[in-house]
């Protein structure tokens, strides 16, 4: 009985070790498919979830940036990513920076270096349509205009043309007026009618900009000592900033790319004007208002 029970046994022992034996390579094929697999779940996950990320990303920036759609390809290079930064406090007895100290040399090459004066720089055709220009209508340089064959609409960044109606108003305060007047600065030798309408476009335009960017910070009021109405507002509040020295560096090595010569860039054939009875070319700044109207 031990015998054929032992026998019995043992036969299965070595049956089940021949099905082992053979069953092994299948088993660690099979192991080795389903490690693989596991691996391409893992990757395609990281690759859905980066997807994901970066469209999320792109749409929070469509819907919550105030640039265009496609202007990134526009400003290549230049970090638009937003920073906290913090506005300067008001001091009635230490309130002069050197952009608002008594005018000199040195207040008007901080204004320069800031970018008021930073004149147009070219927009490659292609990205024309994100402002909705046309070569019927706007200036182009044509490649064959310019030394170096540089083309684009003719084009100038509202940073830099709202920096400029800042410090046009800067020179026009009734203590900086009298000092400005008697220079050769290109806003005030225009006439009197034409400075007042310069003026005022620049009141609106920097009205509008302040309406448009609707800034919901706050402006806390802190105590200033121990009597009851003792207080004054706190300027310093955190403010979510674009980076402006990037795009001042960007627009300054475009501004080269402009043609600077003595001749105007001709008008093509079929164009489109949009004077509305105003002429900039001509002796401007010698006409009345009424030459206008």
């Amino acid at each position: 009985m031990s015998y054929t029970d032992n026998g019995f046994h043992g036969q299965q022992r070595g049956e089940y070790d021949l099905l082992s034996n053979a069953e092994r390579p299948m088993s660690a094929k099979k192991g080795l498919s389903m490690r693989w697999i596991l691996v391409a779940l893992l990757t395609t996950n990281m690759i859905s979830i980066l997807l994901t990320n970066s469209y999320t990303r792109r749409q929070d920036i469509d819907a919550l940036s105030p640039d265009l759609k496609g202007t990134e390809a526009v400003y290549d290079g230049v970090d638009r990513e937003m920073s906290i930064k913090a506005f300067d406090p008001f001091d009635p007895y230490d309130n002069e920076s050197i952009y608002t100290a008594t005018p000199s040399q040195d207040v008007e090459r901080a204004w320069r270096e800031l970018g008021a004066e930073v004149g147009s720089w070219l927009l490659p055709k292609q990205y024309g349509h994100i402002y909705d220009l046309d070569i019927s209508r706007y200036m182009y340089q044509d490649k064959d205009f310019a030394p170096g064959g540089a083309e684009g609409y003719l084009v100038q960044s509202w940073a830099t043309h709202d920096l400029h109606c800042v410090n046009l108003l800067r020179k026009n305060l009734y203590y900086n007026h009298e000092h400005y007047a008697g220079r050769m600065s290109h806003e005030l030798q225009e006439n009197e009618w034409f400075n007042k309408a310069h003026i005022n476009h620049c009141v609106n335009a920097l009205r509008q900009r302040v309406m448009c960017t609707a800034d919901s910070g706050v402006i806390p009021f802190a105590w200033k000592g121990p009597g009851e109405n003792d207080h004054k507002p706190d300027f310093r509040s955190p403010h979510k900033c674009h980076d402006y020295e990037s795009l001042h560096r960007w627009m300054t090595q475009q501004e080269a790319k402009v043609h600077r010569g003595p001749t105007g860039i001709p008008v093509p054939p079929g164009s489109t004007f949009d004077g509305a009875g105003f002429r900039w070319a001509g002796p401007l700044y010698n006409h009345d208002s009424q030459s206008h109207r």
